[in-house]
């Protein structure tokens, strides 16, 4: 064959190659960009391309390592032919490897900053266009592909990642597909908000979420059944706990529908110990999703005990729903709301650090409270006055309403980063 000819298929060669490594790299691309919800939701719109579609997103990943092969293939096509091309153009040899690190550098950093664009401007229609060729030509690339992928499977996945590392990743494809699914118009965004607070569920204890000790309605054993029923009704709740001494001993949980059929049988005869029923008993580092499946089933009411065996507070069913539907505020409830004014925000002292940190966007590190109150008292190490102030990582707490046991009530206002990082040191 002239060497003229051999040189022009070298060219052919290598602009193939590089046309290979942009259409599969596109691909990728807007795979990458769209999730497997918009996948599922492309291969509808695109009834003619379905297979290819389903192909890509196919949970055995062959057809997606085929990809890469092809991928990488094709850049060693290119420098193959790059190298021939300047062996017969009469290049020294000592100038081959620079001249070609040098022009695949800069082609493929043009493409792919061209794939980049196309794929985040337009991922469906990119993968319109990509999908079935990039199918075709990973195709030979597919039984290679099988191979790796089982020998990769057979790695077990603890001695690559920890407990923790695929936890995290885990969540992080639930919150990918859920802002997908919202942004596609799959999900109403207070369906997504539903699908996080089930997500959250599994890393919330019941610690932070339960009705505090200090907020407890309960009864002691010895009370008359009208004071019981006096209590309920001014309390409003439907399940109250009963102690003998201190609350530290329950009895039991006195069920509203059994004091009133007591009382309406036989009047105030009753006592208490006769009327209420075991109590169930969780540890505070119990995982919040894990009681939520055995409330459903048992009690919808149990008592939070603490390392020492000490009542740390109570948690409900209802305690629990809120985690994932919102607040569910009974007709007697006295709604404590977030209040915004130009300075920032009016807080009741119970709400979490969590909801603080969604508000402001901030992390407020490792803790040993739960709530901005019990930020604002473990700083101050006391109780504060009514009035005082501190400012902790990018944001400003002022105390606005307190009592001689508790912060109720405080105002929060966004500082200036270095403002926020200089008191913290002080």
């Amino acid at each position: 064959m002239p060497g003229f000819a051999i040189q022009f298929l070298d060219v052919a060669l290598l602009l193939y190659a590089f046309l290979v490594n942009f259409v599969v790299s596109t691909t990728l691309a807007a795979v990458t960009a769209l999730n497997p919800v918009a996948l599922r939701g492309l291969s509808k719109d695109l009834p003619v391309r379905v297979g290819d579609v389903e192909q890509l997103d196919s949970e055995a990943a062959s057809q997606r390592l085929s990809l890469i092969f092809a991928q990488k293939g094709s850049l060693l096509l290119a420098v193959g032919a790059a190298f021939d091309l300047l062996h017969r153009l009469g290049v020294p040899l000592a100038f081959h490897v620079v001249l070609i690190i040098a022009f695949v550098l800069i082609v493929v950093l043009i493409q792919g900053l061209l794939v980049r664009w196309l794929a985040i401007r337009d991922p469906r229609g990119s993968l319109a266009w990509s999908a079935g060729i990039s199918r075709f030509i990973s195709t030979p690339f597919i039984p290679i592909a099988v191979v790796v992928g089982r020998v990769l499977q057979a790695v077990p996945e603890d001695s690559v990642i920890s407990e923790e590392e695929r936890e995290e990743r885990e969540d992080n494809e639930v919150e990918a597909l859920i802002e997908v699914g919202e942004r596609e118009g799959l999900l109403e965004e207070e369906e997504g908000e539903m699908m996080r607070g089930i997500v959250d569920l599994d890393e919330t204890v019941v610690r932070e979420i339960m009705t505090p000790r200090a907020d407890i309605v309960a009864l002691p054993v010895e009370s008359t059944v009208a004071e019981a029923r006096r209590t309920v009704i001014e309390a409003g709740h439907s399940r109250l706990p009963v102690y003998r001494g201190s609350i530290d001993h329950i009895m039991g949980i006195l069920y509203a529908r059994d004091l009133f059929r007591a009382w309406e049988k036989n009047g105030d005869s009753w006592t208490l110990e006769n009327l209420v029923r075991r109590a169930a008993f969780v540890p505070e580092t119990a995982s919040a999703a894990v009681l939520l499946s055995g409330m459903r089933q048992k009690r919808p009411i149990a008592m939070v005990i603490d390392e020492y065996g000490g009542v740390a507070g109570l948690i409900t069913l209802e305690d629990l729903l809120e985690e994932i539907v919102g607040e569910i505020h009974d007709e007697h409830e006295t709604v404590e709301e977030l209040i915004r004014s130009e300075d920032g925000w009016s807080v009741p002292a119970a709400t979490s650090i969590q909801d603080v940190e969604k508000l402001f966007e901030i992390d407020l590190g490792p803790r040993g409270f739960d709530t901005i109150g019990g930020l604002v008292v473990s700083t101050f190490g006391r109780v504060p006055l009514v009035g005082e102030e501190i400012t902790t990582r990018g944001i400003s707490v002022r105390v606005l309403a307190a009592d001689s046991r508790r912060v109720r009530r405080v105002q929060i206002r966004p500082m200036g980063t270095d403002e926020g990082a200089s008191s913290d040191d002080d």
